[in-house]
Parts: C-alpha cells; sequence; structure tokens
C-alpha cells in the first residue's frame, strides 16, 4: 500500500484559546504574568499585547515588548501549560494579549486567539501632605501616612528663600541631595499604622521648608503629593523673655531674678560696661567673664554653661564699684538660643557707700529721691538757729 503524503505548506494549526494576564508581583515594577495553554503539535508561540499605544510584540530574550515581530517562543513537546514574565509595562495603561502557534513544518501561524481580560497595573494612589515636626536645632523629622500595598516612599524637600525655591532629594541617610534633576531615592521603610517617617538632618536653621512625597508599589511611583506647611527650624527657638529683675545691688554684686519662656530650658545671662565690653556670667563661678574669654561660645565648642530657673534668682560676684552696667538674658531649647531680652541699666555703689538697695527703681523714682533729698537739705539750712539762753549776771 502506498502511505499517503500531506502537504502542509498551506496548513496552519487550529486557533488557541485566550491566554491569561495579570501582575506578577506587589513588590517588583512594570512585571506582568501571562499564562496560556499549548496545543498539542505546536513548537513555537507568538504573543501580541494590544493598548492604546497600539500593537506590540513580545520579545522571548529580553522578555519585553517591542514595536516589530522578533524571535518566537520555544515550545517543548512536554507543555501542556506556559507561563512567561513580561517586563517593562506602564501602570496606569490597560494591556491584553493574544497568542499564536506554529508547527515545526507549519510555515503559517495558527488563527489569533481571543484577547485575553484587560490587566492594568495600578501605580500607588496619591498621598497626602506630609508633616514636618522639628527635632532638634538642625534636624526635623519628617512624617507620612502610606497608601495601601505601597511598600516605600520617596521624600523630596523644598527650600525657600525669598521667591527662590529649590528641590533637595532626601537620601536613605536623612541628608539632602541638593542636585534637582537626580530621581528621587526611595525609602524601604514601613513603620506602625501605615506611616512612614525620616530624620532630615544638616538642615540651615534659618531657611524654610516644605516637602512632598510619593510612594512606591510593584507598578512605579505614584504622584508626588501637596506640599506639606512650610517650617523654620529657628521660629521654634524660646521668644525673647521678659526683662530680668535686680535686687540687693552692692558695690561688687547684684542678685538677678529671670524668668524663663514658654519652650526654654536654660538661659544665659548677660552683662555689659561700656569700658571692657560684654561679660557672661559663669554658673560656676558666679562671676562674669568677657565673651572674648569664653570657649564654649564658640560654634564648635561645647555648650555654654548656663542657668536653670531658680526661684531666688542668682548672684553675680566680682563687679566694679561704682560702674553702671547692663543686664540681659536669654533662653535656649533643642532648637538654639532665641532672642535677648529687654536691657536693665544699674550703677553698682561706690567704695565708701554700705548701703544696700535691695530693689531697682525707675529714673523717674530716682529723680523724685534726688529731689526730695535736695528739699530736705534745704528746708535743714534754712532753719533759724536755736538762740542759747543768756545766763544771768551775778549780783
Amino acid at each position: 500500500s502506498r502511505r499517503a503524503v500531506v502537504d502542509r505548506s498551506f496548513s496552519a494549526p487550529m486557533a488557541a484559546k485566550a491566554p491569561l494576564l495579570r501582575p506578577a508581583s506587589v513588590t517588583e515594577p512594570h512585571k506582568a504574568q501571562i499564562e496560556f495553554e499549548v496545543t498539542p503539535g505546536n513548537t513555537h508561540a507568538a504573543l501580541r499585547f494590544y493598548s492604546v499605544k497600539g500593537t506590540q510584540f513580545y520579545d522571548a530574550q529580553t522578555q519585553k515588548l517591542v514595536d516589530a515581530e522578533s524571535k518566537a517562543i520555544k515550545l517543548l513537546p512536554q507543555y501542556v501549560k506556559m507561563t512567561l514574565i513580561v517586563l517593562g509595562l506602564e501602570g496606569d495603561v490597560d494591556y491584553s494579549a493574544t497568542v499564536r502557534f506554529r508547527g515545526l513544518d507549519d510555515i503559517n501561524w495558527s488563527p489569533e486567539s481571543p484577547r485575553s481580560k484587560p490587566c492594568r497595573l495600578v501605580l500607588a494612589s496619591k498621598m497626602g501632605p506630609p508633616l514636618l515636626v522639628p527635632e532638634k536645632e538642625d534636624e526635623m523629622k519628617l512624617i507620612c501616612s502610606m497608601p495601601p500595598r505601597a511598600f516605600s516612599v520617596a521624600y523630596q524637600i523644598y527650600s525657600h528663600e525669598g521667591t527662590v525655591t529649590t528641590p533637595h532629594v532626601v537620601q536613605k541617610d536623612g541628608t539632602l541631595l541638593a542636585n534637582a534633576t537626580t530621581a528621587p531615592r526611595h525609602v524601604l521603610k514601613r513603620c506602625q499604622h501605615g506611616t512612614s517617617s525620616i530624620v532630615v538632618a544638616k538642615l540651615d536653621p534659618l531657611k524654610r521648608y516644605s516637602a512632598t512625597v510619593c510612594a512606591s508599589n510593584g507598578t512605579g511611583c505614584g504622584p508626588w503629593s501637596e506640599h506639606s506647611g512650610i517650617v523654620r527650624l529657628a521660629d521654634s527657638r524660646p521668644r525673647a523673655p521678659c526683662p530680668p529683675l535686680l535686687e540687693e545691688i552692692s558695690q561688687r554684686s547684684v542678685r538677678v531674678l529671670f524668668s524663663l519662656p514658654a519652650t526654654g530650658i536654660l538661659a544665659t545671662i548677660y552683662f555689659k560696661k561700656s569700658s571692657s565690653g560684654t561679660a557672661v556670667l559663669d554658673q560656676r563661678t558666679s562671676l562674669p567673664v568677657l565673651i572674648s574669654d569664653v570657649p564654649w561660645l564658640c560654634p564648635s565648642a561645647p555648650k555654654p554653661q548656663a542657668f536653670t530657673y531658680l526661684e531666688k534668682g542668682v548672684i553675680a560676684n566680682g563687679l566694679s564699684p561704682d560702674t553702671t552696667y547692663q543686664v540681659y538674658y536669654s533662653a535656649k531649647n533643642a532648637f538654639g538660643w532665641g532672642d535677648h531680652s529687654p536691657r536693665v541699666t544699674f550703677k553698682t555703689l561706690p567704695d565708701d557707700d554700705d548701703v544696700v538697695i535691695t530693689h531697682t527703681r525707675t529714673q523717674e523714682e530716682r529723680d523724685a529721691e534726688k529731689k526730695k533729698d535736695a528739699i530736705d537739705v534745704e528746708d535743714v539750712d534754712a532753719a533759724p538757729a536755736r538762740k542759747r539762753p543768756k545766763r544771768g549776771k551775778d549780783k
């Protein structure tokens, strides 16, 4: 018997079922997974993808979509179902796919399968404005609430100087990267209750800062949030306190009473006299020390010896007799030193005066006292002298 010879040069396999297209992972960006059944007798497969970008083809070598037909997918005889990874898909775009087959001796491809159900790789949702919280003199904490399915967040800080706004990228160590063209760094950190935070360090206390954030999921980065409120670290320093109160003024000492403002922790007391400049009252010795001789006032030196609040105040010793001083003080907290209080002027007593002044008086009170003393002296001088009684003559 003669064996029939079948010419398959113009034949084609049967059409396949629609493939299944779905996101591959929530932790890997722009990645999808396609699965399809392999019909028997086929050795190659080809995938087409449809989206608003038009028709694209799957490249088996790079696992990405290309604009022209490329190398087909090789199938082994034992394959019944095949799963492939698709890379480089864009977020928030609907994709659908079809599959075609071809046998070893086939010239033409099988008819295209029905399209899969649309698959959209959804980007992370837009986050709400973050919160900037001052932490230290040159640090602030950036806090934000992360959207569902997001696993990382990018922070961007803006510095405002007049009308100029400069973006800075926050790195993982909390420092700023000044190059605004650099891609945002994502901080892979998720805190409890769906929040994320990072401490931003090495900031200029006198500059004003705001921040924006964006979240990332397995598809990619979502849109940037609105700006946070503008924060300046120097605004968290203590306000200028009330004037000091001076008591017990003597030749070489005075008692200084002061009150810390609401956010103040420590205070430094200054004495100023025109002849020798400004001095700082040292807590350890209660002696005024000239600022030029105080190493801890230098920026790189340890913090100064300052006073905590004392109800009885502090006694400053080592003053010069019959000398006019100005006394004022400033308060400090974790964000630095605040403005100075108003100045109070007083004069120490001369060496030959043993009187101790218990309270300071205003200039009007001093003028009234001098006037009263002058009147008292004049009254004494104007009083008639008392006549001595005449002695009787001896009879």
